[in-house]
């Protein structure tokens, strides 16, 4: 330990025994030192202060011997070499670089592979597992019982290295290739003590069985001699026992990669920066997984080259440090490196070395591999994978011949960002050229299906199911062969699609991929791809930026905790939604006479397919609801709600009046987590509302259909300031595509009707609709800007999304007086009517069952766990031609006057 303020200027004047008052991680010599160092250390005390508080966690380990030994060594009470000759094994074999005096013991002299434990049989692991691995390990609990090893045996000290990468495999996904071939490739970066223990990585046979497992050591501690050494590890490393079955093999491992055996683990040694050695690196293999030890990234500057480097490969890297505040150092420099948060947050190892490292800067105890933090596979670069493809073209590699195929511009869209891909799309292509190109629908019982893609000529798919889970669904796998690209720059991007799920991935190599689907989301899904396939979707490949920047939609229908965290977090980042816990209760009793007609109940939903689908409304229109209903009242003082979007007993929406009670526990069981606030009309108002005209109004639309026709078209006002990036017309254009061909009745109920509509035509279908907005010489994103008519009748009659049945009402009931003519309900969105000026504006005359909890809501919550926020309620006064060319970019949703 060592003063926090050491080489600040004046020198120490003795050791550090003054500890900081509030975190008590750090120490200073004396006040002077501490006073000095305040401008640095405040920023950090409050974090260090909270990591403090999880010493007791970080202290927390199963075995006999480290908790009460870990805090004797932070008090230097005991130092590591104590503590292993107590064991009679310090100085010893594989245990000699785990402690000072051993690591400086080291000479190009001492043997290159160690193939013993100095341990007897029954304290560790010289042989396969009892039993093979049936499930997860997720502690060292679990490995010393599925390895039948006693809570005393030290090997954890040793075995933290292959069961930190273990850990890492559990927290990314392999890709596809590693699981085809059965080959895992791991680029491991930064060994230093493990050059000496070597053979603790052969454990990873009973890991990963059936497997070869394929490690680059490469950093600058490898020894010059032993630069491009190669070892393949057959079996375990030795116990002490000479009658142990695991003297009878006759060669634990070879100083060479040739071997035949199915079942092995490759290491080959490399010396230097792995930004330096990549070149020579993939000559031999791609990495599934890159795993960075230890990485003091924030320590030192070299990685930096290192992390452009992987910045640019669809590759999963996971890190480790000792500590938490190194953790986060270094997920700061990485995230300033790579220009976006980590994917996979700093999250504590259940397989940290179990002894604290001696020597820490810090109060805060120190572990090897004791933090993981990093990045799954995320946004691709991909000039680095065409580095390795050719020469010639400025990407910097230069491996291999020189192409011997044409380069053409469109080949390189996908690594262009958006704002310059499409663009150059636009010149190149006319706009139907633009829509997604249906390439078939692949089913289990078709055999295969034959296409020619953009990139790759022959191309192959087929799907197999896969057996049933716990629920009896099966899950399957779609094939995907590609061959004969006709430039070596040039990718496929498909998109994978039932009614049910949309999922997407883009091929850069010929060779069989597989898109692995674990289970089917309901018995109606799995029945849909029995009879119709999934369908297959070949994109203009300038989408490759849209898709990989939704990236953080695809768990938003989640119907789990993690899907509402997911529908949480997503509203916090792209919205500024702050999610405050309310006090219990979070269901209000209320009293029926206290609600009048007109009184507006806003709902917002944040779990499952209604909360995914909630949140994405949310984002593109600024609402902070994503649902609306009504309240009506009877001539007998009966409460009602009236609502668009009511889901009857065939699954279908449709516009119902039920009583109070029915629809309150509808809601109160909704798995959705569904947040309902009452929004009671303003006093003056209620006195003009005529309740015998909106009940009529009512009585007319009960039974007919939601309002799905006209549902985007309140959203889209504007050429360009209503797409939150990365959304533009061109992607609205080719969802309508592919739902289409998936869906056709769905997709002429959503927008063909209405495209017509807006052209004065009839009957034409969505390809038809795209040459003739091009023979008019419209734009696509105009024709979907031309504010929609309240008046438009469609072939099932008057469409009303949620809030434009209780607009319509309105006007119906004299709401909008004497504007009720100019005003088109259709236009406006959820966050429009809780914006409009109408509501009460007095919370004095709210009833006493509003809010009792704290009476922060200028209206009433009902339901919910989280205090429901209405930016900018009941603020705007009503105004001819309203919300009809209004903008609605995030994150602040600014809106002009009269717009």
């Amino acid at each position: 330990m060592e003063c926090a303020a050491k080489g600040r200027g004046s020198r120490c004047v003795g050791p550090p025994v003054r500890r900081c008052a509030r975190c008590e991680a750090v120490a200073y010599c004396s006040l002077s030192h501490q006073i000095s160092h305040w401008s640095d250390h405040k920023e950090e005390c409050e974090r260090l202060e909270q990591q403090m508080k999880c010493v007791g966690t970080l202290n927390d380990f199963p075995f006999t011997f480290s908790q009460e030994d870990a805090l004797q060594i932070c008090e230097s009470q005991e130092t590591r070499c104590s503590f292993l000759a107590r064991r009679n094994l310090h100085l010893l074999g594989m245990w000699l670089s785990e402690c000072c005096c051993g690591s400086s013991s080291f000479s190009s002299n001492y043997p290159r592979l160690i193939d013993c434990w100095n341990l007897s049989n029954s304290l560790c692991p010289c042989g396969d597992p009892v039993s093979p691995l049936s499930r997860q390990l997720s502690s060292w609990k679990d490995y010393y019982e599925w390895r039948c090893l006693p809570l005393d045996s030290p090997v954890a000290l040793l075995l933290h290295w292959p069961l930190t990468i273990y850990r890492a495999s559990q927290l990314i996904s392999w890709k596809q290739s590693a699981e085809s071939s059965n080959e895992i490739n791991i680029h491991y970066l930064g060994p230093e003590k493990e050059l000496f223990q070597l053979l603790v990585f052969a454990e990873l046979l009973a890991l990963f069985p059936h497997s070869k497992v394929h490690i680059v050591l490469v950093g600058p501690a490898v020894p010059q001699y032993r630069d491009g050494e190669r070892i393949n590890l057959l079996s375990y490393a030795h116990c002490d026992d000479g009658d142990c079955k695991c003297k009878m093999s006759n060669e634990n491992f070879r100083l060479d990669a040739s071997n035949c055996r199915s079942s092995v683990v490759t290491l080959w040694l490399l010396k230097g920066f792995y930004h330096d050695r990549f070149r020579d690196i993939v000559k031999d293999s791609y990495p599934h997984l890159i795993v960075a030890p230890n990485a003091g990234i924030a320590a030192y500057p070299s990685w930096r080259a290192t992390i452009e480097l992987i910045k640019g490969l669809n590759v999963p890297a996971v890190f480790s440090d000792l500590c938490e505040e190194a953790a986060h150092l270094a997920a700061c420099c990485l995230s300033s490196v790579v220009g976006r948060a980590l994917t996979l947050p700093i999250q504590l190892n259940p397989f940290r070395q179990p002894l604290v490292v001696e020597d820490s800067a810090l109060y805060l105890p120190c572990y090897s591999n004791c933090f993981l933090f990093g990045r799954g596979i995320v946004v691709a670069e991909l000039d680095m994978a065409m580095s390795m493809k050719g020469q010639g073209l400025g990407f910097g590699l230069n491996l291999g011949a020189g192409l011997k195929v044409p380069f053409r511009v469109r080949d390189v869209l996908p690594v262009l960002p958006r704002q310059i891909s499409w663009p150059v799309l636009n010149n190149i292509h006319s706009a139907v050229d633009l829509l997604p190109s249906f390439v078939g629908s692949i089913a289990p019982n078709n055999g295969s299906t034959q296409w020619e893609g953009a990139c790759f000529k022959s191309n192959n798919a087929w799907l197999e199911l896969t057996d049933g889970d716990d629920k009896g669904l099966a899950g399957g796998v779609l094939y995907l062969t590609t061959s004969m690209a006709h430039s070596w720059t040039c990718m496929d991007l498909y998109v994978f699609a039932t009614p049910y799920r949309v999922t997407w991935d883009y091929y850069f190599t010929a060779r069989e991929h597989k898109l692995q689907i674990d289970s089917w989301e309901e018995p109606a899904e799995l029945e849909y791809v029995k009879q119709h396939g999934v369908s297959v979707f070949l994109m203009p490949s300038g989408m490759l930026g849209t898709f990989l920047s939704l990236v953080d939609v695809l768990p938003l229908f989640s119907d789990s905790g993690w899907g509402q965290h997911s529908n949480i977090a997503f509203l916090e980042k792209h919205m500024g939604a702050t999610f405050e816990k309310r006090p219990q209760p979070w269901q209000v009793m209320i009293n029926p006479e206290d609600v009048h007609s007109g009184d507006f109940l806003a709902v917002s939903k944040i779990r499952g397919r209604w909360g995914g689908f909630e949140t994405l409304e949310k984002w593109v229109t600024g609402a902070f609801a994503g649902h609306t209903a009504v309240c009506l009242k009877d001539e007998l003082g009966n409460l009602w709600v009236g609502e668009s979007g009511h889901e009857n007993e065939k699954g279908e929406e449709i516009i119902v009046v039920i009583p109070w009670r029915e629809w309150w526990e509808l809601a109160r069981k909704d798995n959705s987590n569904p947040h309902i606030a009452l929004l009671p009309l303003h006093p003056d108002l209620r006195t003009k509302f005529n309740s015998t005209a909106a009940w009529e109004y009512a009585r007319s639309m009960t039974g007919k259909p939601y309002g799905y026709h006209n549902m985007i078209f309140s959203w889209i006002d504007t050429i360009d300031d209503n797409y939150p990036p990365p959304l533009d017309a061109h992607l609205v254009v080719s969802v309508m595509s592919m739902w289409t061909r998936i869906q056709p009745a769905y997709a002429a109920n959503m927008w063909n009707e209405a495209l017509n509509k807006r052209l004065g035509t009839e009957g034409l279908d969505l390809h038809e609709i795209l040459v003739e907005t091009e023979n008019r010489g419209i734009a696509f994103d105009q024709l979907l800007t031309i504010p929609e008519q309240d008046e438009w009748v469609y072939s099932d009659g008057k469409s009303t999304t949620c809030v434009a049945f209780i607009l319509e009402m309105y006007k119906e009931a004299g709401i909008f007086n004497p504007l009720s003519s100019s005003i088109q309900v259709t236009e406006f969105t959820i966050r429009d009517a809780y914006m409009l000026k109408i509501f009460e504006d007095n919370a004095t005359r709210l009833p006493n069952w509003c809010n009792t909890e704290d009476g922060l809501l200028p209206f009433c919550q009902i339901l919910g766990e989280y205090r429901l926020e209405l930016p900018h309620y009941n603020t705007i006064e009503l105004y001819a031609n309203m919300n009809e060319n209004c903008p609605s970019l995030p994150p602040t949703y600014e809106r002009p006057l009269q717009c």
